[in-house]
């Protein structure tokens, strides 16, 4: 008689492929989460290849703060990976605390325009 054990199943598992961790598929994603200003709380999915944050109208990420210049910041998709960028405003755009002019963005980011605060937050 063939020994059985109590945790045999008579029924075939089921396998799956396991994807790398790292990489990118149709399910990834890029999002702003504004954690602090005007709007607060809130998410932004970067679903376009360039998006405008500011006070503009016609920006693409409207922040309605007076310390956040009509046309703030770019955000484009450089490679398959996002890119912050300051158009000229006149309080800067800070990352992680440091005040930049470009600058590539990853999972965490904390990003600063005037009084607003947003993290990066990207699934890959």
């Amino acid at each position: 008689m063939a020994d059985i054990n109590d945790w045999d199943e008579e029924v075939p598992t089921k396998t799956t492929e396991i994807m790398p961790v790292f990489k990118r598929t149709s399910e990834s994603y890029a999002e702003l989460e504004q954690i602090h200003g005007p709007g607060a709380p809130r998410f932004i999915s970067l679903e376009a290849e360039s998006m405008v944050v500011g006070r503009a109208l016609d920006a693409e990420i409207r922040v309605d703060s007076l310390q956040v210049s009509r046309k703030h910041m770019l955000i484009t998709l450089v490679a398959e990976e996002h890119r912050c960028e300051d158009l000229k405003s006149r309080n800067g755009v800070y990352l992680n605390g440091v005040r930049i002019h470009s600058a590539m963005l990853r999972q965490g980011d904390n990003i600063q325009v005037g009084d607003v605060v947003f993290i990066y937050h990207e699934r890959r």
